[in-house]
């Protein structure tokens, strides 16, 4: 039924937690809204700026009381860890399966997706922003993939938290579904006979 199952990841696979940027005491407090609407947060997941332009940007942004380090710090601890029972999924389906990734992301977060969380341990595609220079919820995200794994849309099942990015996918014929965190995605993968 599917040659290509794609995961998005933080919401998906990956567990955030909290504010991506260190609190400020007593002042506004950046909220994960701030960091999606966010100008400079968009154009680091496009692989438009360093980190570290990225980390002075932001604290001018959001009047972020820290140092560099610690937003350093803290924004890169933002993806806590993959869901417990990630690694047992990814294993199963990977059996019948090649599995991918999509996900606006930047090169603070790949670091830790690929070293700590060893992701590319069962996912054999990862696409990130970063390195695309496109992100979701553009079709032309959902474009490239489908032209660097040569693969019809309708052959791809794509798994993602966010409802625009499932309706984009939607809209070129990919098989899409909104799930939010891994209980949710197992569901999803028992009712398709995947799991």
């Amino acid at each position: 039924m599917y040659d290509i199952i794609l995961f998005d990841l933080g919401g998906v696979l990956v567990e955030l937690v909290g504010s991506p940027f260190p609190l400020n005491e007593g002042r506004h407090q950046s909220s994960l809204a701030d960091w999606f609407q966010s100008e400079t947060a968009q154009r680091f997941e496009l692989g438009k700026i360093s980190s570290d332009a990225f980390v002075q940007k932001v604290k001018l942004e959001l009047d972020i009381d820290a140092t560099t380090s610690d937003i350093i710090t803290t924004f890169a601890s933002w993806p806590r860890r993959l869901y417990p029972g990630t690694n047992s999924m990814l294993e199963q389906l990977k059996q019948s399966h090649t599995l991918a990734v999509l996900s606006n992301t930047n090169e603070l977060h790949e670091s830790v997706l690929l070293g700590k969380f060893e992701l590319n341990k069962h996912i054999e595609y990862l696409f990130f922003s970063h390195k695309m220079g496109v992100a979701k919820p553009d079709t032309a995200a959902f474009e490239y993939v489908l032209s660097k794994l040569n693969v019809k849309a309708e052959k791809v099942l794509f798994v993602d938290d966010n409802l625009d990015n499932v309706n984009a996918a939607k809209a070129l014929g990919i098989d899409a579904h909104r799930t939010q965190g891994l209980n949710q995605v197992r569901s999803l993968m028992k009712d398709l006979n995947l799991l």
